[in-house]
């Protein structure tokens, strides 16, 4: 595997929408972030968002969608799906504000990338995957590699 990048995130003013078909759900607007990688590195743009679908305690299913810009101007959609489990004693630490190390719970899932410029071309049709890492409730770091 190949390391692409690492994305420091933040996500602020969480909505609750209840329970959905797929769990208690909780959308997670993407405030702000930055991305840095070997051969790209830019801004998380302000308009994505992450879905967390919980169907049962200590298991979550993520789905999320990002508009990336790099810092020579060309945007790329990136698309995770993802699964947190932990248990509930490593939530209630991170809720308490506890750092909390992420081999106490798995965090993984697949990214895609949509763009329309050639120069980033090379990330689409890749299979890619993730490594997230929970600073706290508000601040993510994704780690990102090509298969």
């Amino acid at each position: 595997m190949r390391k692409i990048f690492d994305i420091n995130l933040i996500q602020q003013n969480d909505i609750n929408m209840g329970i959905t078909c797929r769990g208690d759900t909780l959308v997670s607007p993407s405030d702000k972030g930055s991305f840095s990688g070997k051969d790209i590195k830019g801004q998380v743009m302000p308009t994505g968002m992450g879905i967390t679908y919980t169907p049962i305690a200590g298991s979550n299913d993520i789905e999320s969608t990002l508009l990336l810009k790099t810092d020579d101007g060309v945007y790329i959609i990136m698309e995770m799906r993802a699964f947190l489990n932990m248990e509930d004693c490593v939530e209630q630490r991170l809720m308490e504000g506890d750092h909390v190390d992420p081999d106490e719970y798995y965090f993984k899932g697949t990214v895609r990338f949509r763009t329309g410029h050639d120069m980033y071309k090379w990330l689409e049709r890749k299979v890619c995957v993730c490594v997230t890492e929970i600073i706290n409730w508000e601040e993510l770091k994704i780690s990102v590699y090509m298969v």
